[in-house]
């Protein structure tokens, strides 16, 4: 991410291999409890 921004800036956020797995992750959890906060994940 960095180099897209020619490393004028640091990145501190998630790299998408990883925040496609967390939001997967939590999806699956969250399936079995019956209740989707969709408001919370669309933010995200």
């Amino acid at each position: 991410m960095e180099s897209s921004i020619r490393n004028k800036f640091k990145f501190y956020g998630l790299k998408t291999p990883e925040r496609r797995q967390s939001y997967h992750d939590f999806i699956k959890r969250e399936k079995k409890n019956k209740k989707i906060d969709w408001a919370l994940l669309n933010q995200a």
